[in-house]
């Protein structure tokens, strides 16, 4: 028993070395993925290099002012990121925005997310196309869209005269914002990668704490309930950060908005420390540092109570600069505890790692030491991830050292009760129950972990269907277009059954939209959108939005015939039933471009789509309201196979 024992000693002791190398490959895995995530995932053009921007001395400057000012006072920016080093100051900044291909929709991205007042204005010629007024003193339904970044719709632009942007923005504290450029169609796509990321992330944060906090209900452990309050304070953390918070929790609580960071920041800090301080049993090995860390708590603990009624520039640079000492000797804590021989201090050091680092670099970026080509944000969720992986190995390693105390401890009684029969026999009795409630226990938290991923398997498909529906209109968007499109094209190469689709566009909808408003052009889409749909009665047939005012139908074996047909009719039944608003009447007419194949194998797989846009374009240049089918023409080659046949 005496060696079987030390084997089982030997092999807790080696596990986590070998363990640990395995989770410190993982974690420099995660810091690769997401830093090549974050160069990858690029607007469409970065334009923070070459603007102009101006430290205004007053608040009180107008637009009509700005455009008064001589070039001199003007500083140009020649970095990729604008960098606005002075908190609690106004300025301004112009930029000239390249041409813009008026066949997409285009957005002016500002990706910072805690700016006090944003003001943008659009102007050509010196005409203001457009004005926006937003900010986080404002209400979050002062945005131009609702989302937790700032964007801007870019207005349709002459060729000959290029767009002027200015924007005026204030911050509380020291500001890094990109500028970026968007097409609307790419932003889609990458805003739903990214909520999907969003929402695992934060999906498994709230799995961790609830799991914790089922544990400190049934254990009464405290460590349980510091963890819990630990990652709540953390998911919160990154949420405001985000700008998810002040969409989804408080959007008409501007004062919680300039508070929350603040709030679960030092709550962050609090809660780790008296974690730390109750899991590794400091007092045991060190009073001093035990002290130091109830200390930092408590430290923490009173700027948390600040920040409810100080201004959050203070808070934050405060925090910033005590964090940056604090994070580093915490870290040394541990190496110290390792040192003198603390098993768990191990598993401690790996998990902390990752996060602390996120944090030194967070502080340090904050406080304009450095800027990093990877926002703090995405590092503090990738250390916060990795970190809460680890600290589950090392409550699970805490747990294993209990049991094998508590395992000794049983061995020695059953020693001595072998004397007394009686004894021994009500000691194994006890020893069976306990096993029995410890296996249903371990049961239980099973059941409850398979509940909780199943739930969250359940929202990411619901996520997931989402993101294949146009906001707008109701119908299936581009990119669930582009999956059925090469589906349908290997369903009828594989068959042998003929493909067709129409691409169909609205006439005159820049018209539309000039005399009646945006409001009318997007109630003239649903329209549209709502026949199209309706008239298509087979199940795969499909109609998506294609992109603009533009829609694509996919009709699963049809031909020439069936295809004209069917969207003959849809054209009449538009221009028979105007759209309804305002009281009036909107006349809408379409027009058409169909093609049809049965798919071979050498075809190209865009050749089908690109001849009915072609087919749509004939429509157009021929006057508009009218269907025009457009055969696939074959290639040179395969034309002189034939002749020589």
């Amino acid at each position: 028993m005496l060696m079987a024992s030390g084997r089982l000693n030997n092999f807790y002791d080696k596990m986590p070395m070998w363990l640990m190398g395995l989770l410190l490959c993982f974690c420099i895995w995660g810091i690769v993925t997401t830093y090549q995530a974050n160069i990858t995932s690029l607007p469409d053009q970065t334009i923070s290099r070459g603007i102009d921007y101006y430290q205004a001395n007053s608040s009180e400057l107008q637009l009509s002012d700005i455009l008064e000012l001589g070039e001199e006072v003007w500083t140009s920016q020649q970095t990729d990121t604008l960098t606005l080093p002075t908190a609690n100051h106004t300025y301004w900044l112009r930029m000239q925005l390249p041409y813009l291909d008026n066949m997409d929709n285009w957005l002016l991205e500002v990706d910072y997310t805690q700016l006090d007042h944003l003001s943008v204005w659009f102007i050509q010629k010196d005409i203001v196309l457009a004005n926006y007024n937003t900010g986080d003193q404002m209400p979050f339904r002062s945005r131009a869209l609702a989302h937790e970044r700032f964007l801007f719709p870019v207005p349709t632009q002459d060729k000959e005269v290029p767009i002027q942007a200015y924007i005026e923005l204030n911050s509380s504290v020291p500001a890094a914002l990109p500028v970026n450029l968007w097409r609307e169609r790419n932003y889609l796509v990458f805003n739903g990668e990214h909520s999907v990321a969003m929402g695992l992330f934060f999906g498994f944060m709230l799995a961790m704490a609830l799991s914790n906090f089922f544990f400190f209900i049934n254990t009464g452990a405290a460590s349980f309930l510091l963890y819990t309050g630990y990652v709540m304070s953390v998911a919160f953390l990154l949420f405001s950060m985000h700008g998810m918070a002040y969409k989804y929790f408080w959007p008409g609580s501007i004062w919680m908005q300039n508070h929350s960071i603040g709030i679960f920041a030092n709550a962050t800090l609090s809660f780790a420390l008296l974690f730390i301080r109750q899991l590794l049993d400091l007092s045991r090995y060190s009073v001093n540092i035990d002290r130091s860390f109830l200390g930092l708590a408590g430290l923490f603990l009173c700027f948390l109570i600040a920040s409810f009624f100080v201004e959050s520039y203070f808070i934050s640079q405060v925090f910033l600069s005590f964090v940056t000492l604090v994070v580093v000797y915490v870290f040394a804590a541990g190496i110290w505890l390792w040192y003198k021989g603390l098993i768990v201090s191990k598993v401690y050091v790996f998990a902390w790692f990752t996060l602390l680092i996120s944090i030194l670099f967070a502080c340090l970026e904050g406080l304009q030491i450095f800027d990093t080509s990877m926002h703090s944000r995405y590092m503090l969720m990738l250390g916060a991830a990795i970190e809460t992986l680890l600290l589950a190995l090392l409550l699970a390693r805490s747990y294993s050292e209990q049991s094998k105390l508590l395992l000794a401890a049983r061995e020695h009684a059953l020693e001595q009760d072998k004397k007394v029969l009686a004894a021994r026999e009500e000691t194994i009795a006890i020893q069976q129950q306990a096993n029995e409630d410890l296996e249903y226990a371990v049961q239980e938290r099973t059941y409850e972990l398979e509940i909780a991923l199943r739930e969250l398997a359940e929202k990411n498909q619901e996520l997931e269907e989402r993101n294949t529906q146009d906001a707008l209109t109701g119908i299936r968007n581009r990119r669930f277009f582009d999956k059925k499109y090469l589906a349908d094209m290997r369903l009828s190469r594989r068959g042998q059954t003929e493909l067709a689709v129409a691409m169909i566009d609205i006439d005159h909808f820049k018209k539309v939209n000039d005399t009646y408003g945006h409001l009318a052009g997007d109630e003239c889409l649903r329209h549209v959108a709502k026949l199209i749909k309706e008239n298509l009665k087979r199940p795969g047939d499909v109609v998506c939005r294609y992109g603009g005012e533009e829609f694509a139908v996919l009709m699963q074996d049809t031909g020439e015939q069936g295809s004209i047909q069917l969207i003959e009719k849809i054209r009449q039944l538009v221009a028979q039933h105007p759209v309804k608003y305002g009281g009036g009447e909107i006349p809408l007419t379409i027009s058409a471009g169909i093609s049809s194949t049965i798919v071979s194998a050498e075809q190209a797989e865009e050749l089908l789509l690109d001849t009915a846009d072609k087919a749509l374009y004939n429509a157009k240049e021929a006057g508009r309201n009218q269907v025009i089918y457009k055969a696939i023409e074959q290639p040179d080659n395969q034309h002189h196979q034939e002749d020589e046949q």
